[in-house]
């Protein structure tokens, strides 16, 4: 008979059992599923933010434009919808100036001064001094979280803040 060393002999103990990686493979895809609704919320207000963003910055582009240019800038709201567009009002620069259409499932609406009006028929004028049309703007998603973007008449500036019930 031939002797075999120890490290040379085949073991039955190498390796894994299949109920042993059917184990562990049923503990992957519960906590898969445990943390799915969790990324997709993540998910969901990522695209918020980003969208709060992107408008932030196309209207900070429309407010510079009107005073680089020294003309006024109508940014057109279509009110529960997510497009708008900037327009220059001067005869010699370009008439459209962005159509930008938010991500799908954010809108956009304009908010009611205290009177309950809503002025400038959905538009928000940036003037060539840097001020603009006071208004306060609700971006939503589809979950309804809620952005406010405000405004301010004397400088322009815009702020956000989330929306307090």
């Amino acid at each position: 008979m031939m002797f075999i060393p120890s490290r040379y002999r085949v073991s039955h103990r190498n390796g894994f059992t299949l109920l042993e990686l059917l184990l562990v493979l049923a503990l992957l895809v519960s906590l898969s599923a445990a943390v799915s609704p969790s990324l997709s919320r993540w998910q969901q207000e990522h695209e918020l933010e980003t969208a709060v963003s992107q408008f932030r910055r196309d209207l900070h582009a429309a407010r510079m434009f009107a005073i680089h240019h020294a003309t006024s800038v109508d940014v057109n709201l279509q009110n529960g919808s997510s497009f708008f567009s900037c327009r220059s009002t001067h005869p010699r620069s370009p008439d459209l100036l962005s159509s930008t259409p938010l991500p799908e499932g954010i809108t956009i609406q304009l908010v009611p001064d205290r009177e309950g009006l809503i002025r400038d028929n959905q538009v928000i004028r940036f003037f060539p001094e840097g001020t603009a049309t006071a208004q306060t703007i609700l971006i939503q998603d589809r979950r309804c979280a809620t952005r406010l973007l405000e405004i301010q008449r004397a400088t322009g500036q815009l702020q956000i803040r989330e929306r307090v019930e």
